[in-house]
């Protein structure tokens, strides 16, 4: 509940409206998705032990996978970033820890359709409001895997993520003096952590009416930690095979999740 800083809120001010409004809009499209009028391969369902462990297996051998391609690549990259990998490597037990949470511990909430995909380049802005774009799920995925019903909190955990690259790459840019570099810096952590926090206060009030998120606020942040854990590993293993310089991004992610 706490508001932003004064200097964030009077620079950033429209920003985090639209970080509102699109917390707003996104409650809305899952509680559609939702709908008890919907058809049965869009009804919501409750998670079970068996879609758990169906998960927790699934992204445990996401997550080795993706240390495997980790390891391999760590020669070729630049000093800074191989810090920040090694790093991760060596809190691989304590992501593991978080994931096995899937096992112990049945979840409240619903799994649905949700779009499966989202983030900033899926979405358009009208002047006014938010359109959904491309509902096909993330290209790398079967179809059989884009049908599973998820929690629509991975969608949630999708948009927090690409404030995040939003500002990573608005820091990279060559356009501003390295005298700002600090400056710029700071401001962008402060703007991603703002526009991520007035998104997802905005999407848990206006979702809570559809009952299909956890129940409990330590039952939310855990499965949007388990589900961070998942969307950034299929960051690193993007960035590893196109854009390697880019890695930092999602290791200093996968950091912030398991810290």
């Amino acid at each position: 509940d706490k508001k932003p800083p004064q200097h964030i809120d009077s620079i950033a001010g429209h920003y985090l409206a639209s970080a509102a409004l699109l917390g707003e809009r996104t409650a809305m499209l899952h509680s559609a998705l939702a709908s008890e009028n919907a058809t049965a391969d869009f009804l919501a369902e409750d998670f079970t032990p068996f879609h758990q462990r169906s998960l927790y297996q699934s992204l445990r051998n996401n997550t080795e996978h993706t240390y495997q391609q980790l390891r391999k690549s760590l020669p070729m990259l630049p000093d800074k970033v191989r810090s920040l990998a090694n790093e991760v490597l060596h809190r691989e037990s304590d992501l593991l820890a978080l994931l096995s949470t899937l096992k112990s511990k049945l979840f409240s909430g619903k799994r649905i359709r949700c779009h499966g995909d989202l983030h900033l380049g899926q979405i358009l802005f009208t002047g006014n409001d938010f359109t959904f774009l491309d509902f096909e799920g993330e290209p790398a995925r079967s179809i059989g895997e884009r049908k599973l019903k998820r929690s629509p909190l991975k969608d949630v955990v999708g948009m927090l993520r690409s404030f995040d690259y939003a500002a990573k790459y608005t820091e990279r840019q060559p356009f501003f003096r390295v005298e700002d570099s600090e400056k710029l810096k700071n401001f962008l952590d402060e703007w991603s952590f703002w526009t991520q926090k007035e998104f997802l206060r905005s999407y848990l009030i206006h979702i809570e009416k559809a009952d299909i998120i956890p129940k409990t606020h330590e039952e939310c942040r855990t499965l949007t930690g388990i589900l961070l854990i998942e969307k950034v590993m299929y960051e690193i293993c993007y960035e590893l095979n196109n854009r390697p310089d880019w890695v930092n991004i999602p290791l200093a992610g996968l950091l912030d999740t398991i810290s």
